[in-house]
C-alpha cells in the first residue's frame, strides 16, 4: 500500500523508507497513526500484567494501577520518544491517554464481569449515555458539521481526547445498556464493515485522490468513491488481511476460528 501511494503521488519511496516504517521512525501520509498504535502495543503487555495482578487482589487496585501507569509513562516516554524519532507527530506520549481510555473501558467491563456486579437497574441510563456519545461523536466530525450547519470545515476543531472519551464511554455503556444500540451494531452489514474497516482506512485516501480528479457531479463522485472503496477494501481484507490474521505460532486444541467472513 505504501508503494502504491508513493507511486501515484509521484514521490520517491525506497528501502530506506521501508526501514523507517518498520522501525517506527517515520510514517508517510495517514500511515503515521499505525506507527503510534504499534508503539502502544509494545508497552501494553506491561500494563496488562500489572492491572491483572492488582485487580485479582482488589478491583480498585486495578484502576489505581492504570492511573499510576499513565502518570509513569507520561514521565518516562517523552525522553524515549525524542530519542527514537525527531517527528513529534509519532511520539506516543502525546496520544497515550487516547489509548488508555480505550483500555480503561475494557478493564472496567472486565471488573464488572469478574465481580458479578448487577447493573440491570441502571441499564436505561447506560443506554442513553451510549446513544448520546454516538450522536455527539458523529456531529463532531468536521464534514458532518459542515454539511448540516453550512459552516467552515476548518473552523471545526478536532480533539482526539474528546473522541477518546466519547468512544470509551460508548464501548462500556452499550455493553451494559438495554441492548438497543448493541443489537443495532450487531447488524450483519455493520459487522462486515467492521471486519474490513482497517482495509478501508488503508485505501481511502488513495481512492479519494483518484476520484477527486473526475469532472462529475458531487453525488456521482461520492457514489464512485464508496463503491470503489468497498470493493477494494473487501478484496484487500479477503486476500491479504484475513489470511494473515489466521496465522498462529501456537494453536491449542481448544482454539476455534470465526469463519463468518
Amino acid at each position: 500500500m505504501l508503494w502504491i501511494t508513493a507511486w501515484r503521488a509521484g514521490n520517491s519511496f525506497n528501502f530506506s523508507d521501508v526501514r523507517n516504517h518498520l522501525l517506527l521512525l517515520d510514517g508517510k501520509r495517514h500511515f503515521w497513526t499505525i506507527l503510534v498504535e504499534v508503539k502502544y502495543y509494545l508497552v501494553l503487555p506491561l500494563l496488562v500484567f500489572a492491572v491483572i495482578w492488582l485487580a485479582k487482589r482488589k478491583w480498585w487496585l486495578g484502576l489505581l494501577g492504570l492511573a499510576v501507569f499513565w502518570f509513569g509513562m507520561k514521565r518516562v516516554l517523552p525522553s524515549i520518544d525524542a530519542a527514537w524519532t525527531p517527528h513529534d507527530q509519532l511520539w506516543l506520549h502525546r496520544y497515550l491517554q487516547v489509548f488508555l481510555l480505550g483500555s480503561l473501558a475494557g478493564i472496567a467491563h472486565a471488573i464488572v464481569i469478574s465481580e458479578k456486579w448487577t447493573l440491570e437497574r441502571w441499564a436505561w441510563l447506560f443506554e442513553l449515555v451510549a446513544w448520546a456519545c454516538a450522536i455527539i461523536a458523529v456531529f463532531r466530525i468536521p464534514a458532518i458539521r459542515t454539511l448540516i450547519f453550512h459552516g467552515s470545515e476548518k473552523a471545526v476543531r478536532q480533539d482526539s481526547n474528546t473522541f477518546a472519551i466519547l468512544w470509551a464511554a460508548l464501548i462500556f455503556c452499550h455493553l451494559h445498556g438495554t441492548g438497543l444500540l448493541r443489537r443495532a451494531l450487531e447488524n450483519f452489514a455493520l459487522r462486515y464493515i467492521g471486519f474490513f474497516s482497517f482495509s478501508v482506512y488503508l485505501w481511502h485516501r488513495q481512492i479519494l485522490n483518484e476520484v477527486k480528479h473526475f469532472e462529475m457531479a458531487p453525488v456521482w463522485l461520492i457514489l464512485i468513491f464508496f463503491s470503489a472503496l468497498f470493493i477494494l477494501a473487501s478484496v484487500s481484507y479477503l486476500l491479504v488481511e484475513r489470511p494473515l490474521s489466521r496465522i498462529r505460532l501456537f494453536r491449542s486444541a481448544g482454539t476455534t476460528t470465526n469463519r463468518a467472513f
